[in-house]
Protein backbone atom coordinates (compact mmCIF):
# COMPACT_ATOMS: atom_id res chain seq x y z
CA UNK A 1 0.00 0.00 0.00
CA UNK A 2 1.18 3.31 -0.95
CA UNK A 3 1.38 6.15 1.54
CA UNK A 4 0.19 9.42 0.27
CA UNK A 5 1.01 12.11 3.01
CA UNK A 6 3.59 14.34 2.31
CA UNK A 7 6.12 13.68 4.86
CA UNK A 8 9.83 14.17 4.07
CA UNK A 9 11.33 10.98 3.12
CA UNK A 10 11.04 8.53 6.38
CA UNK A 11 12.87 5.52 7.07
CA UNK A 12 11.21 1.98 7.62
CA UNK A 13 12.83 1.77 10.82
CA UNK A 14 10.69 5.28 11.68
CA UNK A 15 7.21 4.56 10.80
CA UNK A 16 4.48 2.90 12.97
CA UNK A 17 1.39 1.93 11.23
CA UNK A 18 -1.25 2.32 14.15
CA UNK A 19 -4.10 -0.57 13.59
CA UNK A 20 -5.65 0.12 17.11
CA UNK A 21 -5.10 2.67 20.55
CA UNK A 22 -2.24 0.13 21.58
CA UNK A 23 0.06 1.16 19.18
CA UNK A 24 -0.48 4.77 20.09
CA UNK A 25 0.39 4.32 24.20
CA UNK A 26 3.91 5.16 24.15
CA UNK A 27 4.49 7.73 21.37
CA UNK A 28 8.07 7.96 20.51
CA UNK A 29 9.12 11.64 18.99
CA UNK A 30 11.54 10.02 17.15
CA UNK A 31 8.64 8.08 15.12
CA UNK A 32 6.20 8.82 12.48
CA UNK A 33 2.53 7.18 12.40
CA UNK A 34 0.70 6.21 10.03
CA UNK A 35 -3.01 5.90 10.37
CA UNK A 36 -4.70 2.90 9.56
CA UNK A 37 -8.42 2.75 9.49
CA UNK A 38 -10.37 3.75 12.30
CA UNK A 39 -8.91 3.97 15.69
CA UNK A 40 -10.80 4.32 18.70
CA UNK A 41 -9.31 5.26 21.77
CA UNK A 42 -11.80 4.51 24.03
CA UNK A 43 -10.91 5.73 27.62
CA UNK A 44 -6.68 6.06 26.26
CA UNK A 45 -5.31 9.25 25.80
CA UNK A 46 -2.05 10.22 24.04
CA UNK A 47 0.42 11.14 25.68
CA UNK A 48 2.30 13.51 23.91
CA UNK A 49 6.45 13.75 23.83
CA UNK A 50 8.04 16.84 22.86
CA UNK A 51 7.21 15.77 19.43
CA UNK A 52 4.44 13.79 17.81
CA UNK A 53 4.04 13.28 14.08
CA UNK A 54 0.78 12.13 12.72
CA UNK A 55 -1.19 11.26 9.55
CA UNK A 56 -3.42 9.20 7.66
CA UNK A 57 -2.11 5.92 5.94
CA UNK A 58 -5.13 6.60 3.39
CA UNK A 59 -5.29 9.59 0.62
CA UNK A 60 -8.38 10.60 2.82
CA UNK A 61 -9.19 11.88 6.21
CA UNK A 62 -12.70 10.89 5.83
CA UNK A 63 -11.11 7.35 6.29
CA UNK A 64 -8.21 7.60 8.76
CA UNK A 65 -10.01 8.59 11.81
CA UNK A 66 -8.88 8.24 15.18
CA UNK A 67 -12.44 8.72 17.68
CA UNK A 68 -13.31 8.46 21.38
CA UNK A 69 -16.78 8.59 22.95
CA UNK A 70 -15.56 9.08 26.98
CA UNK A 71 -16.51 11.48 28.67
CA UNK A 72 -13.85 14.65 29.40
CA UNK A 73 -11.43 12.29 27.86
CA UNK A 74 -8.85 14.60 25.93
CA UNK A 75 -7.21 13.03 23.07
CA UNK A 76 -3.90 14.83 23.59
CA UNK A 77 -2.69 15.07 26.92
CA UNK A 78 0.55 17.44 26.66
CA UNK A 79 2.33 17.28 30.34
CA UNK A 80 6.04 18.57 28.82
CA UNK A 81 7.15 21.81 27.38
CA UNK A 82 7.35 22.92 24.22
CA UNK A 83 5.79 20.15 22.77
CA UNK A 84 5.41 19.98 18.42
CA UNK A 85 2.30 18.00 17.06
CA UNK A 86 2.37 17.54 13.07
CA UNK A 87 -1.29 16.25 11.49
CA UNK A 88 -1.60 15.43 8.33
CA UNK A 89 -5.04 14.19 6.06
CA UNK A 90 -6.73 12.66 9.18
CA UNK A 91 -9.64 13.12 11.14
CA UNK A 92 -9.89 13.39 14.95
CA UNK A 93 -13.33 12.81 16.65
CA UNK A 94 -13.99 13.42 20.01
CA UNK A 95 -17.64 12.91 21.36
CA UNK A 96 -18.50 12.36 24.92
CA UNK A 97 -19.14 15.39 27.04
CA UNK A 98 -16.54 17.85 27.89
CA UNK A 99 -13.72 16.18 26.05
CA UNK A 100 -11.23 18.27 24.08
CA UNK A 101 -8.92 16.98 20.74
CA UNK A 102 -5.96 19.33 22.66
CA UNK A 103 -5.02 19.54 26.63
CA UNK A 104 -2.36 20.98 28.32
CA UNK A 105 -1.53 19.99 32.29
CA UNK A 106 1.29 21.00 34.39
CA UNK A 107 4.13 22.66 32.93
CA UNK A 108 3.03 20.95 29.64
CA UNK A 109 2.59 23.40 26.72
CA UNK A 110 2.49 23.25 23.09
CA UNK A 111 4.67 24.91 21.47
CA UNK A 112 3.68 23.98 17.38
CA UNK A 113 0.45 22.62 15.65
CA UNK A 114 0.60 22.39 11.53
CA UNK A 115 -2.45 20.51 10.61
CA UNK A 116 -2.80 19.63 7.05
CA UNK A 117 -5.88 18.55 4.87
CA UNK A 118 -7.57 17.39 8.39
CA UNK A 119 -10.74 17.50 10.16
CA UNK A 120 -11.54 18.40 13.84
CA UNK A 121 -14.92 16.68 15.47
CA UNK A 122 -15.89 17.84 18.69
CA UNK A 123 -19.85 17.40 18.97
CA UNK A 124 -20.15 16.42 22.55
CA UNK A 125 -22.15 18.79 25.15
CA UNK A 126 -19.33 21.65 26.44
CA UNK A 127 -16.64 19.54 23.32
CA UNK A 128 -13.51 21.76 22.86
CA UNK A 129 -10.87 22.14 20.62
CA UNK A 130 -8.56 23.60 23.06
CA UNK A 131 -8.84 22.71 26.43
CA UNK A 132 -7.11 25.62 28.48
CA UNK A 133 -3.80 25.21 26.14
CA UNK A 134 -0.67 26.95 27.29
CA UNK A 135 0.96 27.79 24.10
CA UNK A 136 4.40 29.28 24.93
CA UNK A 137 5.15 31.82 22.11
CA UNK A 138 4.86 29.86 19.25
CA UNK A 139 2.56 29.75 16.14
CA UNK A 140 -0.48 27.26 15.03
CA UNK A 141 -0.89 26.69 11.28
CA UNK A 142 -3.84 24.76 9.71
CA UNK A 143 -4.20 24.37 6.04
CA UNK A 144 -7.52 22.73 4.47
CA UNK A 145 -8.59 22.04 7.81
CA UNK A 146 -13.02 21.32 8.65
CA UNK A 147 -13.72 22.07 12.32
CA UNK A 148 -17.29 20.48 13.00
CA UNK A 149 -19.80 20.88 15.38
CA UNK A 150 -17.91 22.00 18.53
CA UNK A 151 -19.63 23.25 21.21
CA UNK A 152 -16.48 26.31 21.35
CA UNK A 153 -12.80 26.32 20.50
CA UNK A 154 -11.89 26.65 23.79
CA UNK A 155 -9.03 28.39 25.30
CA UNK A 156 -5.19 29.52 24.47
CA UNK A 157 -2.89 31.47 26.65
CA UNK A 158 0.85 33.26 25.10
CA UNK A 159 0.83 32.32 21.58
CA UNK A 160 2.50 33.93 19.13
CA UNK A 161 0.24 33.23 16.22
CA UNK A 162 -3.07 31.05 14.89
CA UNK A 163 -3.32 31.51 10.96
CA UNK A 164 -6.16 29.35 9.54
CA UNK A 165 -5.72 28.82 5.08
CA UNK A 166 -8.47 27.04 3.27
CA UNK A 167 -10.35 26.05 6.08
CA UNK A 168 -14.39 25.51 7.25
CA UNK A 169 -15.61 26.47 10.74
CA UNK A 170 -18.99 24.15 10.32
CA UNK A 171 -21.92 24.97 12.96
CA UNK A 172 -19.27 25.64 15.94
CA UNK A 173 -21.27 26.94 18.86
CA UNK A 174 -18.91 29.63 20.24
CA UNK A 175 -15.38 30.84 19.33
CA UNK A 176 -11.94 30.71 20.62
CA UNK A 177 -10.12 32.44 23.49
CA UNK A 178 -6.77 34.38 23.19
CA UNK A 179 -5.11 35.10 27.03
CA UNK A 180 -2.37 36.59 27.59
CA UNK A 181 0.03 37.87 24.92
CA UNK A 182 -0.50 37.41 21.03
CA UNK A 183 1.31 38.77 17.71
CA UNK A 184 -1.36 38.13 15.49
CA UNK A 185 -4.69 36.26 13.90
CA UNK A 186 -6.02 35.47 10.24
CA UNK A 187 -8.14 33.12 8.71
CA UNK A 188 -7.50 33.29 4.59
CA UNK A 189 -9.71 32.08 2.48
CA UNK A 190 -11.61 30.08 4.70
CA UNK A 191 -15.53 29.64 5.01
CA UNK A 192 -18.47 29.53 8.13
CA UNK A 193 -21.73 27.54 7.90
CA UNK A 194 -24.27 27.18 10.84
CA UNK A 195 -21.83 29.15 12.87
CA UNK A 196 -23.30 31.74 15.52
CA UNK A 197 -22.48 35.82 14.61
CA UNK A 198 -19.57 37.50 15.95
CA UNK A 199 -18.18 34.20 18.07
CA UNK A 200 -15.25 33.45 16.04
CA UNK A 201 -12.55 35.50 17.92
CA UNK A 202 -12.86 36.21 21.61
CA UNK A 203 -9.35 38.05 23.03
CA UNK A 204 -7.85 39.13 26.19
CA UNK A 205 -5.59 41.48 27.00
CA UNK A 206 -4.12 43.01 23.40
CA UNK A 207 -2.09 41.55 20.48
CA UNK A 208 1.80 42.64 20.67
CA UNK A 209 1.70 44.07 16.71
Amino acid sequence: MSVSISYPFVPREALVIVKSAQDLINIDSTKTYHIDGVVDMDTQSMSCPNRVSMGGLNASEEVTRIVTSVVNLSMFEISVPNTEIILENITLEVNGAGASIFKTTGTGSLKRIKATNCTFIYSGVGSKLFNNVLANQDGYDFYNCNFINGTSFGEVTNGRQIFFSGCGFIAIQDGITLNGSWSGFRAADSITLSFTPYTFLKKRHQFNI
